[in-house]
């Protein structure tokens, strides 16, 4: 018998997973209870720099190219900077509990009562907060 560590890695487009989670998250009844108490924009630069200061360079990288609708993403434009990192950041913060309506509202509430663009974007920076 062998015995040792097996890896299993698995790809997704950002973008799918992003409106897969927040579809998922604002079903009603949600599935998960952690949307009625979790703060989405919890993440501060003490735990965002790190992660984007690691994955950033590879990201950054212009000879990445990506196939998109058949052809390749160019390879002068980065798949996403340092500076985004800190973009999805401030992006939540701007919208979370700054709203009408929404000033003491869970997570949950957010993805019901945002436009879906809004929500989207806010579902985007939870991401970020399960590689952190």
């Amino acid at each position: 018998s062998k015995w040792g560590i097996k890896v299993i890695h698995l790809v997704r487009n950002p973008f799918s997973m992003a409106v897969s989670n927040y579809h998922f998250h604002s079903q009603d009844p949600t599935p998960e209870p952690f949307v009625h108490w979790a703060n989405p924009c919890s993440l501060t630069e003490k735990q965002i720099g790190p992660l984007a200061d690691l994955v950033a360079p590879t990201l950054s990288r212009p000879m990445i190219r990506i196939p998109m609708n058949g052809e390749l993403f160019p390879a002068d434009m980065p798949i996403m900077t340092r500076q985004d990192f800190d973009n999805i950041a401030n992006d939540c913060n701007y919208l979370f509990q700054t709203k009408a309506g929404l000033v003491n509202a869970t997570y949950y509430e957010h993805l019901r009562a945002l436009d879906p663009t809004e929500g989207l974007r806010m579902a985007t920076a939870d991401k970020f907060s399960h590689f952190a």
